[in-house]
C-alpha cells in the first residue's frame, strides 16, 4: 500500500509508515454545525484509495481538506508526506503550518530537513539535524541523516563519523551499505569497506543488496576466487541458478577447469557445460556418459556427434577397430540430421586420416568448408584429403590458404601436414 511505500522513498526522513492507524474516523465531532461522523470514515478511505491509484494530487488535497474540517494533525501530516514525496509546490506551506500546529513531531523535523536538502539549503538542514539529535536523543536514523548532509557538504570524514554511529546503533542493511559506499567511493578505503560488508554477511547471512555491493568490490579488487565463493553463497541463500552460472563463468575465465568441474558436479545445474569440461580435462569417458545422458533427455542429434568425438578422443589414433566402428556408426547416425561444420569436418577428417573412405571424407570436409570457409582446421582437412588421394598440387593450393595463420601453422598436426605435402609436391606423388 502507498502509505508504506512512501517510507521507502523517505527512508532517511521518516521513521514509520502512515498515521492511518491514528486517525479515529469514528469519533463524533461537530464543526460549523456539520456532523462529519457519517462522511469522515468514507472520506478518509477515499483519500487512501486515491494514493493506491497514484492520484497523489487528489489525495493530498483530500487529506488537507479533512485537516481543515477536523483540525486533526494526522491529516495534515499525511498531506505533508505526500507533498514531500512528490515535491509538491505546497510543501513549504505545509511545513510552516505543521510547525505551528504540530509540536515536537520528529517526522516533521525530518521532512523539513529533506525540504532544505531539496532546496540546497545545506546549512539549515545541518542545523536542524543537530537539533533533532538533541531533542530525540541517540537515534540511528538521525545520525544517518546528519552523515548524509555532511556528505553533501563535501565533508566525508565527518560523514563517516556519523554513519559509523548510525551503524553501531542499528547495524542494518541500509547503514552498512552507506558505510561501505563512503569508505570506497569517498575515502578510498576499499579494504575497510570490504571488511564491513563481510562482517555484516557473517552476522546476517547474504542479502542481495549487500552481497551485490561486496561482489562489486571484489571485482574491482580482482578477487575472483572470493567472487565465486560469494556467488555460491547467494545461490544457497536464494536458490537462483543464475548465481551458479556467474560462478562458472568466472572459473572458466580463470581457466580453473577442475574447480569448474567440482562446482558443476556438486550442484548439477548445467550438464552441457559439464560434458565440455570433462572433455577439456581429458575425461572422455565421463564426457561420453554425460553426452549420452543429455541426448536421452533432449534427443538433440548434436549429442550423438559429441558422443562419437568423445569416444574417438578417448583412444586417439590407437583406437581399436571395434571402438572405431562404434564411432563411425554414431557419426553416420548424426550426419543425416545435422549440417554442423565442426561435426562434418571431424568425421570427414577421420575417414580421410584412417583411409576408411577418403573420397567420402573429402566430400564431407568440403561441405563443411562451404558452411565455414574461414576455418583453418577445415581447410587443412581438405588439403589432407587431396594429399591422401595423391593430388599433391591441389593439396598444396589448399594448404597455402592457411600459411599466414601463424598460430594454426605452429600446431603439430599442421606442421606435419605441411611437411608431407611439400615433400609430396617435390616428388610428384604421395
Amino acid at each position: 500500500m502507498y502509505w508504506c511505500k512512501a517510507t521507502l522513498v523517505l527512508a532517511l526522513f521518516l521513521s514509520g509508515c502512515s498515521l492511518k492507524q491514528n486517525i479515529d474516523a469514528n469519533k463524533v465531532q461537530i464543526y460549523d454545525n456539520i456532523d462529519v461522523n457519517s462522511t469522515l470514515y468514507s472520506d478518509t478511505l477515499e483519500a487512501f484509495y486515491m494514493l493506491d491509484e497514484s492520484k497523489n494530487k487528489e489525495a493530498l488535497n483530500k487529506f488537507y481538506e479533512l485537516y481543515k474540517i477536523t483540525k486533526d494533525s494526522a491529516y495534515l501530516k499525511e498531506a505533508l508526506k505526500i507533498a514531500f514525496v512528490n515535491r509538491d509546490e505546497k510543501l513549504e506551506e505545509f511545513i510552516k503550518e505543521a510547525n505551528k500546529s504540530i509540536k515536537n513531531d520528529f517526522d516533521i523535523y525530518r521532512m523539513e530537513i529533506g525540504y532544505y536538502i531539496y532546496s540546497s539549503q545545506i546549512d539549515e538542514a545541518k542545523q536542524l539535524a543537530k537539533t533533532l539529535l538533541v531533542k530525540e536523543g541517540q537515534n540511528s536514523i538521525n545520525h544517518s541523516i546528519l552523515g548524509t548532509i555532511y556528505l553533501l557538504d563535501n565533508k566525508p570524514k565527518m560523514a563517516l563519523k556519523e554513519l559509523k554511529i548510525a551503524y553501531d546503533l542499528d547495524p542494518n542493511e541500509e547503514n552498512v551499505l552507506k558505510l561501505a559506499d563512503i569508505l570506497d567511493n569517498k575515502l578510498d578505503r576499499q579494504n575497510d569497506a570490504i571488511k564491513y560488508l563481510e562482517n555484516w554477511i557473517k552476522e546476517n547471512e547474504c542479502s542481495k543488496p549487500v552481497c551485490f555491493a561486496l561482489l562489486n568490490l571484489y571485482s574491482s579488487a580482482g578477487e575472483l576466487n572470493l567472487m565465486v565463493e560469494l556467488y555460491e553463497k547467494l545461490y544457497n541463500e536464494f536458490k537462483e541458478v543464475k548465481f551458479l552460472q556467474r560462478a562458472l563463468e568466472i572459473l572458466v575465465y580463470k581457466k580453473d577447469l577442475l574447480a569448474a568441474k567440482i562446482l558443476l558436479e556438486k550442484y548439477e545445474f548445467n550438464d552441457m557445460a559439464l560434458a565440455e569440461i570433462y572433455a577439456e580435462l581429458g575425461e572422455y569417458q565421463n564426457a561420453y556418459n554425460m553426452a549420452t545422458k543429455i541426448y536421452n533427455i533432449t534427443k538433440n542429434p548434436d549429442y550423438i556427434a559429441k558422443m562419437a568425438i568423445y569416444k574417438y578422443e578417448q583412444y586417439g589414433k590407437e583406437i581399436s577397430k571395434f571402438e572405431l566402428a562404434i564411432v563411425i556408426k554414431l557419426f553416420e547416425d548424426t550426419m543425416k540430421l545435422t549440417n554442423n561444420p565442426v561435426y562434418l569436418n571431424y568425421y570427414g577428417y577421420l575417414l580421410i586420416d584412417h583411409e576408411i573412405d577418403i573420397k567420402k571424407g573429402l566430400e564431407l570436409v568440403k561441405k563443411a568448408y562451404e558452411i565455414d570457409p574461414n576455418s583453418p582446421f577445415i581447410i587443412d582437412s581438405v588439403a589432407w584429403g587431396y594429399y591422401k588421394l595423391g593430388d599433391c598440387k591441389e593439396a598444396k593450393i589448399w594448404m597455402d590458404k592457411v600459411k599466414d595463420d601463424i598460430k594454426f601453422m605452429n600446431t603439430n598436426e599442421a606442421l606435419e601436414h605441411k611437411i608431407k605435402i611439400d615433400k609430396c609436391l617435390i616428388k610428384g606423388k604421395k
